[in-house]
């Protein structure tokens, strides 16, 4: 696992700058640790607001704000994704928002960059989205590495 001192934070930036790039959509880099994920009313100029990934942690969470755009609950559609909404697959508003965010974490899970020295382990979620969506996650990831 990587420590701190050899985080890789040019690589992780440069793949957050290709994931953009490749999808169309724009990153603000912000400072301080906020993050959001923004589009247009017209779904048109789509763009991931995150600070520059200083560590694991954050890079896991700028991963997982492009989810929620590229993931297969997006939060407006694009093409080759339609937007899925709650009545469409038969869960409640409270259900489809935990579906959204496990959703994202499991598009961010799958897209860290292999280059990268990543050991990937629930506690990543866990101190960015609490333990009980942090263990459904786990639960759901873990599930789809036995299936293949």
């Amino acid at each position: 696992m990587a420590t701190p001192r050899s985080w890789q934070r040019k690589v992780a930036e440069r793949h957050l700058l290709s994931i953009a790039r490749l999808n169309g959509l724009k990153i603000r880099w912000l400072s301080g640790r906020h993050w959001h994920t923004e589009a247009e009313a017209q779904g048109t100029a789509q763009r991931v607001l995150i600070p520059k990934p200083n560590n694991q942690l954050q890079y896991l969470v700028a991963l997982h704000e492009f989810g929620h755009l590229l993931g297969p609950f997006p939060i407006v559609a694009r093409p080759g994704l339609p937007l899925v909404n709650a009545t469409d697959i038969g869960a409640s508003p409270g259900q489809y928002a935990l579906l959204m965010e496990a959703a994202a974490w499991g598009w961010a899970i799958e897209h860290i960059a292999n280059e990268l020295e990543f050991c990937f382990t629930p506690k990543h979620i866990e101190k960015a989205a609490g333990e009980p969506l942090a263990a459904y996650v786990w639960g759901v990831y873990t599930a789809h590495d036995d299936e293949g």
